[in-house]
């Protein structure tokens, strides 16, 4: 009897603990799956060598395994498909068709990514190159499947708790561009069973791209190998469990070959043993109630030169007690998994899942470091190097967890100006940081000199190729520019990893500061190159720059001067920007704000470098070389000695018409300059302290060989060059107005550098195009 009142007792206060305590919450959970697979006909969607074509049979369904969840206060609808990707019109129209009681941005809807799904479903160019046809009818037809499954997940939701954890593996995926590349091993486990411990479903999290189906059924309808991770759970489940399968961040990841498998046997080898390892972990899954809280935000994408590409998308973040699981609406490469997992782990919680192709579609994502790659992921990554900081913030942020701004400089830069007008941008710091503060100063130029040397010219027709797919598109009724810009840049992209760590932070930091995707950049700094390639008419017709240097006797006290004169098609003002690297050299160099590109400078330690560039019509883009411009950049930033900075430019491939001017500090007592390729012409001169900035006499166009005989006319007068008559010998104009003269038309400006004063003097174009009075700048 005492035993009675006492269990009468505890079972009251327990009644009330549940019922009044804030931290239990009765979890419902429902679950239902319908078949997707439409008929043949329908084009698949994945690769685009089926150029959209559509399927001929199927072998084996596609699902939509739908889950709802409710803990009292959030419900939700999770819902996996097996369709490559997500495409934002289904979306809409599958929430246009939600239950009313429903908030609407409480559903997930994912993609396994099997390239034997169905397309179909994306009304815009250029992903209707692999979808195929857009059917709008498809569309409604799949949206109402999945919305009747909805709502028999809703009927079918009981109390249940859940569960969740994670396992290992080596030998189910890895990464599929490299071979010692980092992969992830990590498999994500979600469980969720009955108040009477009945299994109501399982969810695996991997990433590895379902793209393992041979040739022979390239055109059938198939789930790939998460289909037989579904049948596999059912059996061991006698069918009374339903599994759900969320791809990772699978974009470099792909699947292996367990025992040697291949063909079919592969694909159901990696997908059974999965089911079974998930099943067997689940044994020792701890199961609870649990308190849901899911964040649904749209986040502004980062700047795309890709016009086609969406503005705004929708993140999502599930979190699970001490589960955070990330929803990403396109294929993150596996890099980013692993760092926003160590970030949540850091911020407190125990587990993080990654989940891509959720909601929407925004293609790869590839870290910065691997973004200058020619690989798939890297060319199909829109968004440039602005992306990786972009998806780690916004990704956390969704979890709760804020990362501080690292990225902008907590420097300013400084502008001063000379009588002649030419400003004077003084910047400080790492690579990044003065590359940042440049993209602020220049933004406006940026934006002008991209729309009118590069996006102009593509609306125009300039690059359409007279050969190959992009030749076969319809121009006359679309914008060329939508769908060619996009693909030049990324195709000259890889050019920029052959440039040094910093030259690429500088670039980065330029496309920060000045708000601008970093293609339109890139594009912008190859201008020239991709003007003047063998398939183009030469934009710049004239030839760039004019250089001398004057040393030993020949320049009395000075040991050493230099002298450049740059010709450009453009009427604009260069400016003047000190360099003073957080490690490094100071220096200054002499460019157009826009160009990122050295023209010619000097460092405090008198090293000059100073580049000519004769126009040459047969420039091949196949080389894939950055600009010099801006490969040599780093020169004067490390090296103090002439010796020094000679064999690192005897590394440099040297482009043909391009020569470069070196002078500086030999040893520790004698001056020395020399020109880069060096002819046999040019030593003859060298041998009497005269080095001219070009080539053989034999090999240059005849406005070159005007320009440089006239200057050695007046420099072979003079047994010693003073600073002053060199200034007036770069600025000489011709007897009448043609492009023969050192100063011409096109000149912009002239320096003339004093090494051993560390010393430069600048005139520019005044208003009735004849140079202005030099002013002088000390590097201190």
């Amino acid at each position: 009897m005492e035993q009675r009142i006492y269990r009468s007792i505890f079972k009251f206060f327990l009644l009330c603990f549940l019922l009044f305590c804030g931290e239990v919450y009765a979890l419902l959970a429902g679950v239902a799956k319908v078949e997707i697979t439409p008929e043949p006909g329908v084009p698949l969607n994945g690769y685009g060598a089926r150029f959209g074509r559509g399927a001929i049979g199927k072998h084996d369904p596609l699902w939509a395994h739908v889950l709802y969840l409710s803990d009292g206060e959030t419900e939700l609808i999770l819902v996996s498909l097996d369709l490559c990707v997500v495409d934002r019109v289904l979306r809409e129209k599958v929430v246009s068709l939600l239950p009313e009681s429903l908030p609407r941005d409480n559903i997930i809807l994912t993609a396994t990514h099997t390239h034997n799904g169905f397309g179909g479903m994306e009304p815009n160019f250029p992903i209707r190159f692999v979808s195929g046809r857009y059917i709008p009818e498809l569309v409604e037809s799949t949206a109402r499947k999945i919305s009747e499954a909805i709502r028999k997940a809703i009927d079918n939701k009981k109390p249940a708790v859940i569960g969740y954890g994670v396992i290992y593996q080596n030998d189910l995926t890895c990464n599929r561009r490299y071979s010692n590349g980092p992969y992830d091993p990590q498999i994500g486990i979600v469980a969720l069973q009955d108040s009477n411990g009945a299994d109501i479903a399982i969810i695996a999290n991997m990433a590895g791209h379902p793209t393992s189906i041979g040739e022979e059924d390239f055109y059938l309808f198939s789930a790939d190998y998460p289909g037989f991770y579904y049948s596999e759970i059912e059996n061991l489940s006698a069918g009374q469990c339903m599994p759900f399968f969320l791809n990772g961040a699978e974009g470099n990841q792909t699947i292996q070959a367990p025992e040697g498998t291949s063909g079919w046997a592969r694909t159901e080898k990696v997908g059974r043993l999965l089911a079974q390892r998930v099943w067997e972990a689940k044994k020792n899954i701890v199961f609870k109630d649990a308190r849901l809280k899911l964040v649904t935000r749209k986040v502004k994408t980062p700047p795309s030169i890709a016009e086609f590409m969406p503005k705004e998308t929708i993140l999502q973040a599930l979190i699970i007690n001490d589960l955070a699981i990330s929803f990403f609406p396109g294929e993150l490469c596996v890099e980013y998994a692993l760092k926003l997992r160590e970030h949540a782990i850091g911020g407190g919680y125990n587990y993080h899942f990654t989940v891509g192709l959720a909601n929407d579609y925004l293609l790869y994502f590839v870290p910065v470091n691997l973004l200058f790659d020619r690989t798939y992921e890297a060319g199909m990554n829109f968004y440039g190097s602005q992306a990786e900081n972009w998806v780690i913030k916004e990704c956390l942020s969704t979890i709760g967890i804020e990362l501080q701004e690292n990225n902008k400089p907590s420097i300013s830069s400084e502008v001063d100006s000379l009588p002649n007008k030419v400003e004077i941008l003084k910047v400080a710091g790492s690579a990044y940081e003065r590359g940042y503060l440049r993209g602020v100063y220049a933004k406006n130029i940026l934006e002008k000199r991209y729309e009118e040397l590069i996006l102009q010219p593509v609306k125009d027709g300039k690059y359409i190729p007279h050969s190959g797919f992009f030749s076969l598109l319809p121009y006359s009724v679309i914008d060329a520019s939508n769908i060619l810009l996009p693909f030049i840049a990324i195709s000259i992209r890889p050019w920029a990893g052959k440039l040094s760590e910093n030259a690429k932070s500088e670039l980065i930091g330029i496309s920060d500061g000045a708000e601008l995707p970093f293609d339109k950049v890139w594009l912008l700094q190859n201008a020239m190159n991709i003007k003047m390639a063998n398939d183009y008419a030469p934009l710049f017709n004239t030839p760039l720059c004019t250089s001398v240097a004057i040393l030993g006797e020949r320049a009395g006290a000075n040991d050493l001067l230099i002298a450049h004169t740059a010709d450009w098609d453009i009427d604009e003002l260069p400016t003047v920007i000190l360099h003073s690297p957080t490690s490094g050299i100071k220096f200054v160099e002499i460019a157009f704000p826009w160009f990122a590109g050295i023209l010619c400078g000097m460092n405090e330690a008198g090293l000059v470098i100073s580049i000519t560039k004769e126009v040459k019509d047969n420039y091949s883009l196949m080389e894939e070389n950055p600009p010099l411009e801006i490969a040599i950049k780093d020169i004067l930033s490390t090296y103090s000695k002439f010796d020094d900075a000679y064999n690192e430019l005897m590394k440099v491939k040297i482009p043909d018409g391009y020569h470069i001017l070196l002078g500086g500090m030999k040893g520790d007592s004698k001056w020395e300059a020399t020109v880069i390729p060096l002819g046999n012409l040019q030593a003859t001169y060298q041998e009497k302290g005269i080095v001219l900035g070009c080539g053989d006499f034999t090999t240059v166009g005849e406005i070159t060989l005007q320009r440089y005989n006239l200057l050695l006319q007046k420099i072979s007068e003079e047994r010693i060059v003073s600073v002053d008559e060199l200034k007036q010998f770069i600025t000489a104009g011709a007897e009448k107005d043609s492009q023969d003269g050192v100063w011409n038309q096109y000149s912009r400006f002239s320096v003339v550098f004093e090494p051993t004063a560390k010393r430069l003097w600048i005139a520019v174009a005044g208003k009735d195009g004849k140079p202005t009075n030099f002013e002088s700048l000390t590097i201190e």
